[in-house]
């Protein structure tokens, strides 16, 4: 091995440990986010609790929206770490470290060594991919197994026909594409599909369909994918339709669920979303669409990442639904292209006052964000500002943008522009930290503390019940056996409630009734509450009077919008978690 392979590898792997703990070290520093994070953690645990690793449920409830590989990860997380905040996202960012190792591959064949460095630096100082790896959803999970299938297809064209390298690499794109479609339904193979169909529509190479062992990988698509699909049509008559039907074409084209967006949405999510480096990603995008232009038969790898831009893109912005997570499988061929831009502006003195542009962009941009801080900060709506230490947080974020616009806009003036994107760098990874604690903290909806004292009190034989709402995260703070009683009225039919809790509970009351059992109303309370068996409810503060007065329950604990209430007077414990 040479003196420089050697060098190169100790890099690796100091890199892999700072990008290992750079994304592990904050994961359990917040409570789970509702409704998500509190709803999938629920349905990893409940798969660890009854051992059925084919019906997805949430409470006890079916819940069929999701195909089972995120859950199924999870729920090995669980069992090997226990149930922590920590161990519930772990999923997410070890997927955003593959993620990064992805990027650095396929820059490092097309661009560079030092093109691929510099991707991976953009892509996991990006707030939009860092904090989707701070997240305890499937989205960035999707994205990276996307990002696999894509990425491997690309790599393998790259052999020549009859390498073995090329068949175990378009191999493994099918094995990511049926592993995606495992953890996220039909785009798994649509978008991989659809991007490699358009690449070589465009590039007219006919030849290469019939070099990409279709037969074979179809086969391993189909033999991945077909089997846990069958069995839970066998466990849930209704499952296919469900699922591919209502769950894929119909929320795709049509309209009433959550936020609802205009088409232009996910532009402006995406340049902000990959701050500091938002002018980079925009002059790396037109960059490359211009070498394409100059020499399409040269530039193959480029036109293959901007269609995978483009696709995703466009495929998103179609549907009024439109969720920030979305957009994640075309944020690491951006890195891409942006780190192959960085590395020629290094590279090339000739380009140093574009290089000197972009640090002043960076810092006007900066500034206008650092002011908004501030601005905000004196701005906050009462319910948020009465959180401690809020706008003292917006204030500090604030005052650093500044002070990092200034110290960049100071360092480019002199010249130094190593020193000024290695200022950029730093300013994103300090800026994402930030983000993530204050996050922490503006997630009033978490019900954790009022959870973690009512688990101090709950003895097996007790009844924890939720009056006119859920707490996605209450099963996973209480750790209960047994599904949580929900007192509400549910719709008679999902199309009549907007896209929430009570919809997908009615949704998956259709596909299994039994769980009529604990989803109840208002009748089951009255008898709880005269039983002789101590019941808990959990409801919001502004019934608190009707469960005093009608129910004649007695009020335990109350913690911001949220009280606790009893059939008995109950003394109140201390948690030593909340009282540290």
């Amino acid at each position: 091995m040479t003196e420089h392979a050697y060098n190169e590898r100790r890099l690796a792997w100091a890199a892999l440990l700072a990008l290992l703990i750079w994304f592990v070290f904050l994961l359990g520093m917040r409570p789970l986010n509702v409704p998500d994070e509190g709803r999938y953690a629920e349905v990893a645990r409940e798969m660890l609790i009854t051992g059925d690793y084919i019906t997805p449920r949430v409470n006890g409830v079916v819940f069929l929206d999701k195909p089972p590989l995120y859950y199924w990860i999870s729920s090995f997380s669980l069992r090997v770490f226990g149930v922590h905040e920590w161990s519930i996202r772990l999923v997410s960012a070890l997927f955003g470290l593959v993620g990064c190792g992805l990027t650095f591959v396929v820059s490092r064949r097309v661009f560079g060594a030092r093109a691929a460095w510099l991707s991976v630096a953009v892509l996991a100082s990006s707030p939009l991919y860092f904090l989707a790896s701070q997240y305890a959803d499937m989205n960035l999970t999707v994205a990276v197994l996307i990002t696999a299938a894509l990425s491997c297809f690309l790599l393998g064209t790259l052999h020549p026909w009859g390498d073995p390298r090329r068949r175990y690499l378009m191999w493994l794109a099918y094995l990511s594409a049926a592993l995606a479609t495992l953890t996220k339904g039909l785009i798994g193979i649509v978008f991989p599909m659809a991007v490699i169909g358009l690449w070589i529509l465009l590039r007219r190479d006919w030849k290469l369909i019939a070099q990409m062992y279709l037969p074979s990988g179809m086969a391993i698509y189909l033999v991945v994918t077909i089997p846990w699909f069958a069995l839970a049509q066998r466990a849930n008559p209704d499952f296919l339709h469900f699922f591919f039907v209502y769950q894929h074409f119909s929320r795709f084209s049509g309209s009433g669920y959550n936020n609802p967006n205009p088409v232009w949405f996910y532009l402006p999510v995406v340049l902000m979303g990959m701050f500091p480096w938002t002018f980079a990603v925009g002059h790396a995008f037109a960059r490359s669409l211009g070498a394409v232009r100059r020499s399409p038969q040269q530039e193959g790898a480029t036109i293959y990442l901007l269609i995978w831009v483009l696709f995703v893109l466009g495929f998103f912005s179609i549907p009024q639904s439109k969720i920030v997570g979305y957009i994640l499988p075309l944020v690491p061929p951006l890195a891409v292209l942006t780190g192959a831009l960085l590395a020629s502006l290094l590279e090339d003195h000739a380009a140093q006052r574009s290089a000197r542009v972009h640090l002043f962009l960076y810092s006007a941009l900066a500034t206008v964000f650092g002011i908004g801080m501030f601005v905000a900060a004196s701005h906050l709506p009462r319910k948020i500002a009465d959180i401690s230490g809020i706008g003292r947080e917006a204030i500090r974020i604030g005052s650093f943008l500044l002070t990092s616009a200034l110290a960049v806009a100071a360092v480019a003036q002199l010249r130094r522009l190593r020193l000024a994107w290695g200022g950029m760098l730093v300013s994103g990874f300090v800026l994402v930290m930030a983000v993530v604690h204050v996050v922490g903290k503006i997630s009033p909806h978490s019900i954790k503390p009022l959870a973690l004292e009512l688990r101090t009190m709950i003895r097996p034989e007790d009844v924890v019940a939720t009056y006119q709402e859920y707490y996605q995260d209450l099963p996973v703070y209480l750790g209960q056996i047994r599904p949580i009683v929900v007192v509400a009225e549910l719709p008679e039919s999902s199309s009549q409630t907007r896209d929430n809790w009570k919809r997908e509970f009615r949704l998956g009351l259709e596909q299994d009734p039994r769980a009529q059992a604990w989803i109840v109303r208002d009748d089951w309370l009255e008898r709880a509450a005269r039983a002789e068996r101590r019941l808990f409810v959990v409801g919001p503060t502004h019934l608190s009077e009707e469960l005093r007065a009608r129910y004649r329950l007695y009020l335990v604990k109350t913690h911001g919008d949220t009280t606790l209430f009893s059939n008995r007077q109950v003394p109140l414990a201390e948690s030593p978690e909340l009282t540290k």
